[in-house]
Formats: structure tokens, C-alpha cells, sequence
């Protein structure tokens, strides 16, 4: 007990208490206190086990009694010193790592932080930051705290309860060493309410990159090596022979013609038509009566047309479309994707070009003559229908001209002469081929080089391209333009690749004859009586070889594939 001087201690009016014993009977006096002193510690309650402390870890001073006191009076209390009183407040759990909460923590510290009246924090925390972690449950049970909000796995955001008896030790080592942010949750409901920008951030702060995020990296990591390899295998590797994957017999195979039509195999013949498979497995057939057949293939759609003939079968992979019956023979024909087919009709002197829907309808006809226009060498249609592009050859003062039209039958075209809307004239050229590569790019190829002209209703130039020496083969795809030149010696030639603006993207020599070339599926091969040459369109050979027999056709019909027609069967061949 304190040995400090009570004041007003001489006042007998403020105590509610018997008068001392006589200071002269010292024995009398201080039996009677110590006695009570006794009973007070007998009925002293047990310490409290939530406590965290000793009950005896303070004393009651003098003071605190003179102060109960005086609330039993009802009087103001003197002015008292209590610097030497250890006040204890219980702690109250917050929620880490949230705005303000390290200034709550050093206000506790150093005890500027407010109390109330039963020992909580009356300080609030920011609008934007989590509730209060704890709710006091004031009963006879005691005080119970709660813990709200949710962490993700392996995080924890709140201290866990203490257990009865434990220390209150907030410096208490936790599993990832620090102790305002490791811990579980009691309540798994409210563990949904700690708000998602909080978890994010945590997260961010604490497992910057994650186990799946590392996963995400090694699978993009194996796919990049993956497809690094694939090109490096497909650019350098190289084919040493072939296999016969399928042998299909034929009984008389010089009376029919072959083609690739979208990776199946067109038969056709003067009797009919049939198409296979690449298992040459028979699709569906047609018959007709033609005494020249020739077909033209454009996609999945193809058109078979009797040479000097009036009939047109037009068909695609899914069967027969219509027929189509011509006003004159036809010379040359094309057909674009829709199945619509133009024509090049001669009878006598005079030509005509006349242009079909795919079941028979005429859409339009046009008169040509030897001065003007000029007469038709080749036609072509675009992708939906719209322009239909001619080049023609004429001779105007005795001079050699070649010229490339375009006529429009959409709106473009309806106020115009013959619905012709643009017109490419070349002196001293010819021009004895024009195709549409895609929907709105056409290119027209000519005895010096090409020409590539692009627009959906009016076309305009957009490359061209002219070249020193013979031109001997022309080829292109969608995205290529081919040239073959030839070389210094008759068994040597060039080969160049143009993109659409005009640009040589790939130039090989080439030491070796053949009898045609095409550009299927990215591969340019170069056919001959028992020979074939296939290179990428970057210049490398993936073959070079012959063939154990001599084949009437040889074409290919996709990547690395290949029909090869003898005299008695149909092979479908793969280079290994």
C-alpha cells in the first residue's frame, strides 16, 4: 500500500467510517486493521482468466478508495494525482493492413488514443477502410471478440483469438513472421464482407506473382518453343521420298482429266463427271454428253464447259448446281464462288461475252468487235458477282494494243456505256490472262510483267510490275503472284514471288525442266513427265525427285500431297 499522504485525510466529515483508535493504545489501533485488511483479501475475487495478467500485477492505491468514496458522497472529488497508477486497457483487434491503422497503432502506444467507458477504443476508423474486427459482447461470459472479412488461401488478415489463460503478447510470432497480417478467420460467413479492393491488394502485396500466374507463364512459355520448333523443322526440313497412301484402278484413264477442287479429286470425262475423296472414295457423279470438256475451277465451286461447245455443267463440292445453255460456242469461261459464270462466245467474226447466274439465267451479253473494244482474250469474275474484268487485244492506226476493262452490274454501273466503269489501255501488250484473287483484288498478267488493280465497284491500279526476259509460266494464290523466267541456258530458269503491292518477297533459281507449276496451300511444285520439285514460298526446297512410273497428271491437292494418274490407276501419294 501506498505511503503517500492522503489529503484531507485530518477531515473526519469525508469519510463514511468509524473514528480510529486511541494513537495512544498502539496495540488497540492496529489489530482491528490488520484484521480487516485480512477479510478484504479473503474476499477478494479470483483473477479473472481472460484477464491476460496476475490479478495481484497492481496495487490498489489510496486514491482510487478516496475516489469511490467520494462517488458514494455525491460531491465534487478533489483535484488527485495519479501519475503513479497504472491504468490497463484491454485490447481491442482492428482489421490490418487497412488505411489508418498504423496511426491507431502508435496512438495506442503511447497512450493518446481515447477510451471509453468500458476500456474500447472510441477513435474510428476511415470511411474507406474495413470495419472494426471486433464486437464486444459484454456478459457474464466475458468479452468476446469476432473477426470479420475473408482471406484468400494462405493469406490471413486478422490476429487469431486468444485463448484463456494465454498472454496477451502482441509481438507473439505468427507462421510468415508478420504479425498484423497472418491469421484465421472464426466466421466463415462474415469473412465475405471484407471488401474485394482490400483481398486485391493484399494479394498484390504479398504474392506479387502467383503459383497460377507462373503456370500461365510455363504453358506460354511451351507453346512459343513449341510453334519455334515447328517452323524451324518446317523451314529446313526436307523430303527424301513418298508413300502410295491409296491406289484407286481406272480402266481407261487417258479418256479422262483430273483436278484439284478443294482438296478432293474431279474425274471428268466426255460422258460425265465424278468426284472422290482423298480416301478416293466416290462422292457423287453427273453425267452429260461433251465432246471437249474443260474445267474451271474456282474454291469449292467448278464449271465444266464444252470447248466450241453450248453446254455448261456447273457443280460444286455438295453436287450439281444447274446447266447452262450458251447463244454461241464457247471459247473460255470462268466462274466465281457464287457459281455465277462468264463467257467468251464466238460466232464467225463477231464475239460475244455473255455472263450466267449458276442455274441458266442470263444476266447480261455484250457485242465485241476488233477495233473496239477488241477481241476477248480472257475474262474474270469477282467474288460476290459485281465486276466482271475482261482483257482484250485490238489494233487502233495499225498499232498493237492491250487494254483491261471493268464492268460493274450494280448501281455503279447502270449509267454507263455497256456498264463498262474502268478502262487500262497498254500499248504494244498483251495481256492473255486475268483472274480475281480475292473479292476486290484482281491481277492482270501480260507479256512483261503484271498489273494488280483493287476496288469493290470502281478498280483502280495498285501495282504494277515489269520484267527483263521471257515470262514462261504464271501462278498465284490469294496472297502470291508467280513469275517464271527464263534463264541464260536452256535448262535453267528463275523463279520470283510478288506480294499484291508489287514487291519480290522470294527469288530461287531454278536448274531443272518441267511442264507446270501451281501454288497450293503455301508449297509451289513444278511438275514433269516422272519429275517433281517442291519448294516453300520463302525459296526452300522441301524435294526433289522422280517418280517410279510416268504420270499423265500429277497435281496437288494439299499440303505435302499429291495425285499422281498413270496409265492404269489413280494414286494419292504423301512425300515423307
Amino acid at each position: 500500500m501506498s505511503d503517500k499522504k492522503i489529503p484531507f485525510a485530518e477531515d473526519s466529515w469525508l469519510y463514511d467510517r468509524e473514528p480510529p483508535a486511541d494513537s495512544s493504545d498502539k496495540t488497540a489501533g492496529k489489530e482491528p486493521a490488520e484484521d480487516k485488511r485480512a477479510e478484504e483479501e479473503i474476499m477478494a475475487p479470483e483473477p479473472d482468466a481472460d484477464s491476460g495478467h496476475d490479478a495481484d500485477s497492481r496495487e490498489i492505491s489510496e486514491d482510487e478508495i478516496l475516489s469511490a468514496d467520494w462517488e458514494k458522497t455525491g460531491k465534487p472529488a478533489p483535484d488527485l494525482d495519479y501519475s503513479d497508477v497504472e491504468i490497463r486497457v484491454p485490447p481491442v483487434e482492428y482489421a490490418t493492413s487497412v488505411p489508418g491503422r498504423e496511426k491507431q497503432e502508435e496512438a495506442r502506444d503511447d497512450g493518446s488514443l481515447e477510451t471509453g467507458e468500458n476500456g474500447e477504443k472510441t477513435a474510428d476508423l476511415p470511411e474507406d477502410s474495413t470495419e472494426k474486427a471486433a464486437d464486444q459482447d459484454v456478459g457474464d461470459a466475458g468479452r468476446k471478440l469476432k473477426t470479420v472479412g475473408k482471406a484468400f488461401p494462405g493469406i490471413s488478415f486478422f490476429r487469431k483469438k486468444k485463448k484463456a489463460g494465454e498472454e496477451d503478447d502482441r509481438d507473439e510470432e505468427v507462421e510468415d513472421g508478420d504479425p498484423d497480417e497472418e491469421d484465421a478467420y472464426e466466421d466463415e460467413e462474415e469473412q465475405e464482407r471484407i471488401p474485394l479492393s482490400v483481398r486485391l491488394r493484399l494479394l498484390r502485396e504479398r504474392i506479387p506473382v502467383s503459383l497460377k500466374t507462373k503456370s500461365y507463364l510455363l504453358v506460354i512459355g511451351i507453346v512459343l518453343l513449341t510453334a519455334v520448333l515447328a517452323t524451324a523443322v518446317n523451314h529446313f526440313w526436307k523430303y527424301s521420298g513418298y508413300e502410295v497412301i491409296s491406289t484407286h484402278a481406272q480402266e481407261d484413264t487417258a479418256s479422262f482429266s483430273y483436278c484439284n477442287v478443294d482438296g478432293t479429286i474431279l474425274r471428268y470425262g466426255a460422258e460425265g463427271a465424278t468426284l472422290y475423296d482423298r480416301q478416293n472414295q466416290e462422292l457423287w457423279g453427273i453425267s452429260y454428253s461433251m465432246d471437249s470438256p474443260v474445267a474451271v475451277v474456282n474454291g469449292d465451286v467448278f464449271a465444266i464447259f464444252d470447248q466450241a461447245g453450248t453446254t455448261i455443267e456447273v457443280c460444286s463440292k455438295s453436287g450439281q448446281i444447274g446447266t447452262i445453255s450458251t447463244s454461241y460456242p464457247v471459247l473460255k469461261a470462268a466462274v466465281n464462288p457464287e457459281g455465277m459464270v462468264a463467257t467468251i462466245q464466238e460466232s464467225g467474226s463477231v464475239t460475244w461475252i455473255e455472263y450466267y447466274s449458276g442455274d441458266g439465267t442470263k444476266i447480261a451479253e455484250m457485242r465485241t468487235a476488233l477495233d473496239d473494244p477488241g477481241y476477248p482474250m480472257d475474262l474474270c469474275v469477282s467474288g460476290d458477282g459485281t465486276l466482271l474484268g475482261v482483257t482484250y487485244i485490238s489494233y487502233q492506226n495499225g498499232v498493237q494494243t492491250g487494254s483491261v476493262d471493268f464492268y460493274n452490274f450494280g448501281s455503279s454501273g447502270q449509267n454507263q456505256m455497256d456498264n463498262r466503269v474502268a478502262e487500262f489501255t497498254f500499248s504494244g501488250r498483251v495481256l492473255p490472262e486475268i483472274d480475281y484473287m480475292s473479292n476486290t483484288v484482281c491481277v492482270a498478267f501480260r507479256d512483261n510483267g503484271f498489273t494488280v488493280y483493287s476496288g469493290g465497284m470502281i478498280p483502280s491500279q495498285k501495282a504494277d510490275v515489269a520484267v527483263d526476259g521471257d515470262i514462261v509460266s504464271v501462278f498465284h494464290d490469294d496472297t502470291y503472284i508467280g513469275l517464271v523466267l527464263s534463264g541464260e541456258s536452256d535448262n535453267s530458269f528463275l523463279l520470283q514471288l510478288y506480294n499484291t503491292s508489287g514487291r519480290v518477297v522470294m527469288q530461287q533459281e531454278l536448274d531443272f525442266t518441267y511442264n507446270t507449276v501451281d501454288l497450293v496451300d503455301g508449297r509451289i511444285s513444278f511438275y514433269g513427265a516422272r519429275s517433281l520439285h517442291v519448294y516453300t514460298t520463302s525459296g526452300v526446297c522441301k524435294f526433289s525427285g522422280d517418280y517410279a512410273e510416268t504420270v499423265q497428271e500429277l497435281f496437288a491437292i494439299g499440303t505435302y500431297r499429291y495425285v499422281a494418274v498413270t496409265d492404269k490407276d489413280m494414286e494419292l501419294i504423301r512425300l515423307k
